[in-house]
């Protein structure tokens, strides 16, 4: 394809590809049992962010800005020919995508931190991954099974 704008940002890639916070990937991949939206139940594959209703008000902004009409309907056919138009509509709805798939990453990260305790959220307030590890090393007493076991 060529274009003479846009970059193609991570998330923007993320929606694209459909590898990113979507049930159907999240399944795929073992982190999750459902591959289903977390707010109307139907399948969450790339596409449903065009037409979940978590999304709608901020859609029909969208589409009335890049089509002149709200009641205008995103699929994931004719979304890239959108993009593909001109720099405004790329930016207008890569924006939208950026938005709402940090939206999704936050909301995935709350609820693997939710019934976790403190110390074994895997997410810190910064929203970095932190270590799996719950408690601390016993240099004292290393696991004979270890190859990491210090040298005196």
């Amino acid at each position: 394809m060529d274009r003479a704008h846009g970059d193609l940002e991570y998330e923007t890639f993320q929606f694209l590809s459909g590898h990113g916070c979507f049930g159907t990937y999240r399944k795929k991949i073992g982190k999750s049992n459902s591959a289903q939206c977390w707010n109307c139940q139907r399948l969450d594959k790339p596409d449903h962010i065009l037409f979940c209703r978590k999304w709608e008000d901020t859609r029909k902004d969208l589409a009335r800005a890049t089509d002149g009409n709200p009641d205008f309907k995103y699929t994931k056919h004719n979304i890239v020919a959108k993009i593909l138009e001109n720099e405004v509509k790329w930016n207008l709805i890569t924006e939208w995508i950026r938005t709402v798939m940090k939206a999704k990453a936050e909301e995935e990260r709350e609820r693997e931190n939710a019934g976790r305790k403190p110390e074994q959220a895997r997410y810190g307030d910064d929203g970095m991954m932190q270590p799996k590890m719950t408690t601390k090393p016993d240099y004292d007493h290393p696991d004979p099974n270890s190859s990491h076991i210090p040298r005196a």
